[in-house]
């Protein structure tokens, strides 16, 4: 095993006396005295005395707490074993099975069982171990026997925490399994350390030991072979490492290790009947302690346990019975027995008990793990409870209090993030002639429907409690499993909602009221008119799912020529979106410019570059670039005669021709010349007398 620095002391008080009763002993023995932790002060693992924590002698068993707020708010705090089955239904299967398990069984102290069933094993071993050591130990035949062994009834149990500690745990490839050797060796980090450990001090092997000058009987002229009361420890340590330095987190495959000893306290040379009375003293002090679940001796007046021990010890020093005699006829006896019976013994029941151990916490480690998958993500790893029990407490953290919100109400807004927008096929309308109007990003309705969310609240929800109703009126409860929408409501009323989330542990607390209001009836259609007039609307049409619409509208007859505003808008009369229109004259497909003027200053025929995305003309300033094709829409010109479109004058350079249709609309795809640099330019449509023209800026390509 390791060399652990609690285990290691060897001290001298007295010739013909060894006592080497382990440091950490000492300090178990003195917790019994006193309330406060007294560990730290006497040094810690790994050789760290600064950074060590300790809890007191854990009389009690080990167990697993569950600490979390119920569905009304009220604080609980479950043992895992004599938690109620509908909070064991909320748990993994792996902490539901630890439950069960031998380490968590309240009634007992689980590493005094593991005492109880050893002992007798582990006291044999070192029988035979110290017979052997013994057999002609001065080298002159002489031999031991009437050896026997006593057991001590209990354990003292304590649990260290070492904050950082140096890590010497192999460490393995996640990928290949293949263990790793780090650059350096080891220790390779520091980690946080949790130690658990057995000591059971005060076991009593008495045994007879001839000698060249006694005899096995006493007579007038040898006395009788010398009696020797040798006192042995046993400790085990299990050693588990958290993945992190700032709080206990073990993981699916924990990082364990054990320590273990077994070797001789003191030896006297003494007939051990006292020294057994006085180790019966004390057993029966304890068992009052544990049976009146009495934190420390201390804390009821009475100190009787101290004069015990103190007892004890003394015994160990008042060595040597029949005078003068044995101390002079065989003066190499005593160093020669003490030499015999020093460090450990060969016991395997020891190391037997540490892994038998190490595997009831490992399997407790994983299960505590797994509480992190249910909400519990908080492990605090304490000494606690009248009964000194070692505390492994799960915490589920408070929910937070969830916030509410119309999701309906959030998705219009971030449509609103691009304006609403309409535009038509062309510039020109005729009165009486139908046209397409195409509008983009207009809210949505939610008349008659709202959706209603919330964030925040316990953390992995299963369900959700929603109270609603009219402002002012009847609430209603309802419980669902995600965004809630409800059923019936009706339109222009206002509507209160507040939540609470829960999971299978808790349910957090309930969200402020939220206020929302439906709209009015017929904010779902999407109307058009011109100008001023929102009484004679000229086309309307539904609003699609992404704020989308086609309309198709009709310029009203006795419309006056020239250039109108067409206004688009899904609430009320104040508009939303609007364009620029230019009205021709009745039975007029256009006019012709004055002679020698270049373009016809009164011409209604007109020009306009298309979006060739939304099929609606692009709005001035156009931008367009050099040596690109784009597409073109002319109206009010003659049907069937081609008309040409040049750059910048009647007569400039030639981009394209293309033919009317019978109503005198034409489409098509026109390039763009090269030109050295871009600037400001303008498209101009010919057909004989008929000329239309459209101002644009060229733009180079980007390099």
């Amino acid at each position: 095993m390791r060399p652990n620095a609690a285990l290691m002391p060897r001290n001298s008080m007295q010739q013909g006396v060894r006592w080497i009763l382990p440091a950490l002993v000492l300090a178990l023995v003195a917790l019994l005295f006193s309330a406060r932790p007294a560990l730290a002060q006497s040094g810690g693992k790994n050789g760290d005395h600064s950074l060590v924590n300790s809890f007191q002698s854990i009389w009690g068993p080990v167990e697993v707490h569950l600490i979390f707020g119920d569905a009304n708010g009220k604080q609980q705090d479950y043992n895992l074993v004599d938690a109620p089955p509908d909070v064991l239904a909320m748990l993994t299967p792996q902490l539901r099975n630890e439950a069960k398990f031998p380490l968590l069984n309240p009634k007992i102290r689980y590493f005094d069982g593991q005492w109880l069933q050893n002992r007798d094993t582990i006291c044999k071993e070192v029988e035979a171990d110290v017979t052997h050591a013994l057999l002609g130990t001065t080298g002159n035949g002489e031999h031991i026997y009437d050896v026997s062994c006593r057991p001590f009834k209990y354990g003292f149990m304590t649990a260290y925490v070492v904050p950082s500690a140096a890590s010497y745990f192999i460490q393995y490839d996640k990928a290949s399994g293949a263990q790793v050797i780090p650059i350096g060796g080891y220790p390779t980090t520091k980690v946080k350390q949790l130690q658990i450990e057995l000591s059971v001090p005060f076991n009593v092997v008495p045994f007879t030991q001839t000698s060249s000058c006694t005899c096995h009987s006493a007579n007038a002229f040898c006395n009788k072979d010398p009696d020797f009361t040798m006192a042995f420890s046993v400790s085990f340590n299990v050693l588990a490492n958290s993945t992190e330095l700032g709080s206990w987190k073990f993981g699916p495959r924990p990082q364990m290790a054990v320590e273990y000893y077994v070797g001789k306290d003191a030896l006297a040379m003494k007939n051990a009947k006292g020294f057994e009375k006085n180790v019966a003293d004390l057993e029966s002090k304890l068992e009052q302690q544990f049976a009146s679940l009495v934190v420390s001796l201390a804390a009821t007046g009475d100190l009787s346990i101290v004069t015990v021990i103190y007892d004890i010890f003394y015994d160990l020093v008042k060595y040597g019975v029949g005078g003068l005699l044995e101390a002079v006829c065989d003066s190499n006896l005593f160093p020669a027995v003490d030499a015999a019976t020093s460090g450990e013994f060969n016991t395997t029941t020891i190391a037997k008990m540490a892994n038998q151990a190490s595997a009831g916490f490992k399997t407790l480690l994983i299960a505590v793990d797994t509480a992190n998958n249910v909400g519990f993500t908080k492990l605090d790893i304490v000494e606690g409870g009248a009964n000194h029990a070692l505390q492994f407490r799960l915490t589920y953290p408070p929910p937070t209090k969830p916030k509410i919100y119309n999701a309906t109400v959030s998705a219009n807004k971030g449509i609103h993030l691009t304006p609403p927008s309409i535009g038509t096929g062309g510039q020109q309308l005729k009165p009486g002639v139908p046209f397409l109007v195409n509008g983009s990003n207009f809210a949505l309705a939610y008349t008659n429907a709202l959706s209603i969310s919330w964030d925040g609240g316990v953390a992995k929800a299963s369900k959700s409690n929603v109270q609603w109703g009219p402002k002012g009126g009847t609430m209603k409860d309802v419980t669902v499993t995600g965004t809630f929408n409800p059923t019936p409501i009706q339109p222009a009323t206002a509507y209160q909602f507040r939540v609470q989330t829960c999971d299978s542990i808790t349910c957090s607390a309930w969200s402020d009221w939220l206020e929302t209001k439906t709209e009015s009836a017929g904010a779902s259609t999407v109307k058009l008119w011109l100008d001023n007039k929102t009484g004679q609307p000229i086309g309307t049409a539904a609003l699609g799912p992404r704020g989308g619409f086609v309309i198709k509208a009709t310029i009203p007859a006795g419309t006056a020529a020239g250039t109108h505003t067409l206004n688009a808008a899904n609430t009320g009369n104040t508009p939303e979106a609007s364009a620029q229109v230019t009205v021709a004259a009745a039975g007029m497909p256009g006019t012709t410019g004055a002679p020698g003027s270049g373009i016809g200053a009164t011409s209604t025929a007109t020009i306009a570059v298309m979006n060739t995305t939304t099929h609606t003309a692009v709005k001035p300033p156009i931008n367009l670039m050099i040596s690109s094709t784009i597409r073109l829409r002319g109206d009010g010109f003659a049907p069937g005669t081609a008309v040409t479109v040049h750059l910048d004058t009647p007569t400039g350079p030639q981009l394209g021709t293309a033919t009317p249709a019978k109503n005198g609309i034409f489409l098509g795809n026109f390039t763009i010349p090269y030109f050295p640099t871009g600037g400001s330019h303008t498209l101009v449509a010919v057909q004989g007398t008929i000329q239309a023209s459209e101002a644009v800026t060229l733009m180079s390509q980007p390099k």
